[in-house]
């Protein structure tokens, strides 16, 4: 794909798509489509600054007033995996009455993800692009915001289209 010009904004970007459609140019298309994101909240006009979030005393937290126990984990790492073995341990010399209750009081994981990242297995996860990777770590990408200088932008071009002369 040869650019006579430099892509500046979305709108330029929307005319090279239609004019690859128009000339059937499958690979410019590809190429040019791949440069969008396929969800519209990555751009960064749409970034906002989170504002913290606080617990107001007067919120009452149900779980503690009813004197409830934790809820159940259900995704396990590798270090809680003892505590399975300890249930097994339990039921084999006590008898599964003991190891129901010991599971009772202190519940352990339904499931164990050993090589997994955020409940994606390392294959899917290499293969995420960075925004949606940054997305499942919890991390936030913060967009990078370059002040265009027009000037350079003419510059490039005629520079450019003096060398296609």
């Amino acid at each position: 794909m040869q650019i006579g010009e430099l892509l500046v904004g979305e709108i330029q970007l929307g005319q090279q798509l239609n004019n690859s459609i128009e000339q059937s140019q499958q690979a410019d298309f590809a190429l040019l489509l791949s440069m969008l994101s396929k969800d519209v909240c990555d751009q960064s006009q749409f970034h906002f600054k989170q504002q913290d979030q606080t617990e107001t005393t007067e919120q009452i937290d149900l779980r503690k007033q009813f004197e409830m126990p934790q809820p159940q984990q259900l995704i396990g790492e590798e270090k809680d995996s003892a505590q399975s073995l300890s249930q097994t341990k339990i039921a084999a010399e006590e008898g599964l009455v003991a190891a129901r209750l010991s599971h009772c009081i202190q519940p352990e994981p339904l499931c164990y993800q050993l090589e997994k990242i955020e409940s994606f297995e390392r294959d899917i996860f290499d293969n995420l692009d960075f925004v949606n990777a940054a997305k499942v770590l919890g991390q936030s990408v913060e967009p990078i915001e370059s002040a265009i200088n027009l000037n350079q932008v003419i510059a490039a071009q005629q520079a450019y289209q003096a060398n296609l002369i």
